[in-house]
């Protein structure tokens, strides 16, 4: 159930952050957002598996398993990422409330430590 209700989130996302840009083809990234998280997982699985049956290992999982269950988890991934992918796609769009003022205004001059030669050894240590 959680990997079903983050593939729904993961959809939804996609194309809500796809909307902010401007960009219109919510099919592409909902494919590719749908595909890659399982199938890295699948090949991470895959990659152990042939590893353990290289060493013979005894408790190893038999791969018709591993794709077994790899196919019905995408499935089940790809059609739930394209639900959220429909229904983000469908929402209104992020506006910005911020309006910008035409008029420029002075930074004020920063104390020596808020200068990037003292943060950044100070939080690169940290």
């Amino acid at each position: 159930m959680i990997l079903t209700f983050s593939g729904w989130v993961n959809g939804y996302v996609t194309t809500r952050c796809m909307k902010i840009f401007g960009v219109t083809d919510w099919t592409g990234a909902a494919t590719a957002s749908a595909f890659v998280y399982p199938g890295i997982v699948m090949i991470c699985f895959v990659f152990v598996d042939v590893i353990e049956w290289l060493e013979d290992a005894a408790g190893r999982t038999p791969l018709t398993f591993v794709f077994i269950y790899g196919m019905i988890w995408m499935t089940v991934s790809v059609s739930v990422t394209y639900h959220g992918a429909s229904v983000g796609y469908r929402s209104t769009g992020i506006t910005s409330r911020n309006e910008i003022s035409a008029v420029r205004k002075r930074i004020p001059a920063q104390p020596f430590y808020m200068n990037l030669c003292v943060l950044m050894p100070v939080f690169g240590a940290i």
